[in-house]
């Protein structure tokens, strides 16, 4: 088996016998063996569809940390960074988030970032569903207060993924 990164969707191509299958998302597609390519218009809508649910469930968890007046940062990508501004506090968020809730969020700190600008690196898939999003919100208030992590949003000002 090989993975392809193709159209920011990764395509599983298992080859059995003479027929092959790509598996995109919990979508296949059968086929003849050489029958269908990376190209075919298939291939396009099923990506095309996946991406829009991506961003669509992107946008979702944005309002829904935004509505529970946590800091997100805004910005015009699907990650989503959760403000802490701080990096011990960074660390211990990240690592009380898995230990208590299961729920792994990388940290990302200086060098990555300037220092004070510490944040939790949100990466939300097309399987990500409301209840998901509802649980990671109850998840990290319970941190915020535990920790006492500022929920200021004054610095959370809308910024543009550098291209």
């Amino acid at each position: 088996c090989r993975v392809v990164a193709e159209h920011g969707v990764l395509v599983r191509i298992e080859r059995h016998r003479l027929a092959m299958r790509l598996d995109i998302g919990g979508h296949r597609i059968h086929v003849g063996k050489g029958a269908l390519t990376l190209d075919h218009p298939q291939v396009h809508q099923l990506a095309g569809r996946i991406i829009d649910k991506h961003q669509e469930r992107a946008a979702r968890l944005k309002q829904v940390l935004n509505e529970a007046n946590l800091p997100i940062l805004h910005t015009d990508t699907h990650i989503v960074p959760l403000m802490v501004g701080d990096p011990v506090l960074c660390k211990r968020a990240s690592d009380r988030l898995l230990s208590e809730h299961n729920i792994y969020i990388q940290p990302i700190n200086y060098p990555t970032v300037p220092r004070g600008t510490e944040r939790l690196r949100i990466t939300p898939t097309p399987l990500h569903d409301d209840a998901m999003m509802q649980e990671l919100v109850e998840a990290v208030q319970e941190v915020w207060a535990h920790l006492n992590i500022s929920c200021d949003v004054s610095n959370t000002a809308p910024v543009s993924a550098a291209r």
